[in-house]
Formats: structure tokens, C-alpha cells, sequence
């Protein structure tokens, strides 16, 4: 399906708490890829639901190889999950074209943390968001951009497009949202 340009939004109307919740998102999301990273290297599975069988503990799996403890919303570690997965597969992809690349690395840096529509964040009409880091914390903010990328918001609410996920990133003192939208197939036709 295709993608259009990703709006970038400043999140505007932070407060102190809100960029310590960021700060932590990052920096959680970027040791949660590292853990997830670490064992596809031991054990090579590429598999989602096989990962999730070696690091989530359940009420019916209490011993698991690998458990990952982490105050994340389970949908923003499965994001951590899928984008290590996904570093993995285009590293196998490079190798068997004879691309000469090595396994990837464990981020030593912040990592934009990938957060899906609904449970990681929520655009309203009103051009404001709704960022959820862990459970019962928030971060509300006012997007600020460009008047296209604002317009493109206001198409989406008109179903013109669909939100998909977005990833944070911080730049300097700010923090940004950049959303990644796919065209409504229904509007298509």
C-alpha cells in the first residue's frame, strides 16, 4: 500500500514531566530493541509470535527464556520487537544480494520510538495529541507544523487517509511527531 510524505508536527505545549516521560519512552524503546536484538542474534528467530513466546510472561507462560520487563505499553514493545525484526531481515536481504554489511549493532543512542495509532498515540480534530508511554502516563501536546502537513491531518479525519504508525523524534530542545498515513482504499475507488 502506498505511503504518502510523513507530516512532521512539533509537539507543542510540553511541559517539564511531559519531556522527562519522552526521555524515558526513548531511551526504554531503545533498551528493549537492544533485549530484542540480543536474542534474535542467539537464537535467530525472526518470527514475531515465537519472540513473543521467549520474552512474555503470561498468566499461562511464567518461565520464558528471555523476559523482558518493561513499563511500555505492549503495543510500543511489540513496535521495539518489530523494528529490531525488521533491522534483521534487511540485514539478510543485504547479504543475499552479496551487499557486503554486518549484523546490526545495539543502539548505544536514543532510538525514535515507533508507537501505533490508537494505544501509542491519538491525533484529535483539534490538532492536538495524546502520546501514551506507560500505563496512566500521558503526554498531551498541540501539533505544531506546516500548513500542508496540517491540511493532510484534516484529509485523514476526512478519510482521505488512514493513520499508521508514527515514530518521536527529538531535535535539539524539541520534539517532534512524524505520522505515517496510507491512502483510504475506499476513497481510491
Amino acid at each position: 500500500m502506498p505511503h504518502i510524505k510523513s507530516p512532521r508536527f512539533r509537539l507543542d505545549g510540553i511541559k517539564k514531566s511531559d519531556r522527562e516521560l519522552l526521555e524515558y519512552l526513548r531511551l526504554e524503546f531503545r533498551r528493549v530493541y537492544n533485549h530484542y536484538l540480543r536474542i534474535i542474534r542467539e537464537t535467530g528467530i525472526l518470527s514475531k509470535i515465537r519472540l513473543e513466546k521467549k520474552t512474555t510472561i503470561t498468566a499461562k507462560r511464567r518461565n520464558v527464556s528471555y523476559p523482558i520487563r518493561s513499563e511500555l505499553l505492549a503495543n510500543t514493545r511489540q513496535c521495539a520487537r518489530d523494528k529490531a525484526v525488521e533491522c534483521v531481515k534487511l540485514y539478510h536481504s543485504l547479504r543475499e544480494r552479496n551487499i557486503k554489511t554486518d549484523f546490526p549493532e545495539f543502539m548505544y543512542e536514543t532510538i525514535n520510538p515507533r508507537l501505533n495509532w490508537r494505544d501509542g498515540y491519538r491525533i484529535n480534530p483539534d490538532k492536538s495529541v495524546r502520546i501514551s508511554v506507560k500505563k496512566d502516563k500521558l503526554v498531551h501536546a498541540k501539533l505544531d507544523g506546516s500548513r500542508d502537513d496540517l491540511e493532510i491531518i484534516d484529509k485523514a479525519f476526512n478519510n482521505a487517509y488512514k493513520f499508521n504508525s508514527a515514530e518521536i523524534v527529538k531535535e535539539g530542545d524539541d520534539y517532534f511527531i512524524c505520522v505515517n498515513l496510507t491512502p483510504n482504499q475506499e476513497c481510491l475507488q
